[in-house]
């Protein structure tokens, strides 16, 4: 399993909205489960990539993508797979 977690926003400056993008490099195998707050996240193409939220899996790169839209709330993204390190 691996997470990322941000925490809320401090301050009153609010950006144009904009997506965030993780990289969770060196991943074991294909995720069997991404989550963001505890909801899951689609699986997505890389046709879809850009213009959703949701995950793409590069099994050569052993790379999970999250593409998800920026937020100023805390937030935790948790991948799950089936590979053990």
């Amino acid at each position: 399993e691996m997470s990322f977690s941000a925490s809320e926003c401090q301050g009153s400056y609010a950006p144009a909205a904009r997506s965030v993008i993780l990289q969770f490099i060196g991943s074991p195998g294909q995720p069997s489960a991404v989550t963001l707050n505890g909801k899951a996240l689609t699986r997505l193409n890389a046709d879809h990539f850009p213009e959703r939220t949701g995950w793409m899996y590069d099994s050569q790169k052993h790379t999970i993508t999250v593409r998800m839209p920026e937020t100023r709330q805390k937030y935790v993204v948790v991948v799950r797979t089936g590979a053990r390190r």
